[in-house]
């Protein structure tokens, strides 16, 4: 069989047999000589490159089991100039949360850097009410990428939809408001009746009662409490918003 030669002419220099056996496509005369490949990965030690200590201590933390205390800590360390002291909590309670049910703990960061971590949240998701699902992956977003140092798995949009926006709930009816004035007229202790107080009346998170200092209540000319006033930055709230309440004639007694 008649070799085909370079350009159609039968005379001139033909295909060598290296580019034959190489495979390389009609025109293309230069010999594969292996300087462009790129370079095998050898950090498993399947290769002849030596692994430093820094490699041998990759690979242990990609293999073995998760140690949830060492992912809170590095998501403290790594948060710490942006995010308060009490979100940082509420985010590791959620996220503790998440580790008991999943059994994060029994997987290692390999593991779950591929298709098992979208599992494990969702299904951790499936369990809780939709309306909740929006906060609780804001807390555990931030462990997770902070704390792990991988990729969050869940894409938002193809994994969860479009979620429902906060419930509206309706007021106590007037037979739970007896009960609850009913229990107050007998309680003895004068702080605790004032954190319900707080609560019943207007509407404080139990975080704000707690929260609140000496230098928060304004007082009249007559000396009596008239309303409580407090900075969401200075008292370390939740959130940054100040809060503001007057109070009614039940704060002004004795």
């Amino acid at each position: 069989m008649e070799r085909l030669a370079v350009g159609g002419s039968a005379d001139k220099t033909t295909i060598g047999e290296t580019n034959c056996l190489s495979g390389c496509v009609d025109g293309d005369n230069t010999q594969l000589d292996g300087k462009h490949e790129p370079e095998m990965e050898t950090r498993l030690g399947t290769g002849d490159k030596e692994l430093d200590e820094h490699d041998l201590g990759e690979i242990e933390e990609d293999t073995v089991p998760l140690n949830v205390t060492e992912i809170v800590s590095r998501f403290e360390e790594q948060t710490r100039a942006r995010l308060r002291a009490e979100t940082q909590a509420d985010y590791v309670r959620a996220f503790r949360r998440f580790c008991m049910a999943s059994g994060l703990k029994d997987y290692s960061r390999r593991q779950v850097a591929g298709p098992k971590g979208r599992e494990l949240v969702l299904r951790h998701l499936e369990a809780i009410p939709k309306p909740s699902w929006g906060r609780v992956v804001a807390a555990l977003k931030p462990v997770w990428t902070y704390g792990l140092g991988l990729p969050w798995p869940i894409d938002s949009k193809r994994d969860l939809g479009r979620l429902p926006g906060v419930r509206r709930r309706e007021s106590p009816n007037d037979s739970v408001m007896k009960a609850w004035k009913k229990a107050l007229a007998f309680e003895t202790d004068l702080y605790l009746k004032l954190v319900w107080l707080l609560i019943a009346q207007h509407g404080w998170r139990p975080s704000h009662v707690c929260k609140m200092k000496w230098r928060n209540v304004r007082f009249g000319e007559d000396g009596k409490p008239y309303a409580i006033v407090a900075d969401g930055v200075r008292e370390n709230f939740k959130t940054c918003s100040p809060i503001a309440a007057h109070l009614s004639l039940t704060w002004s007694k004795p």
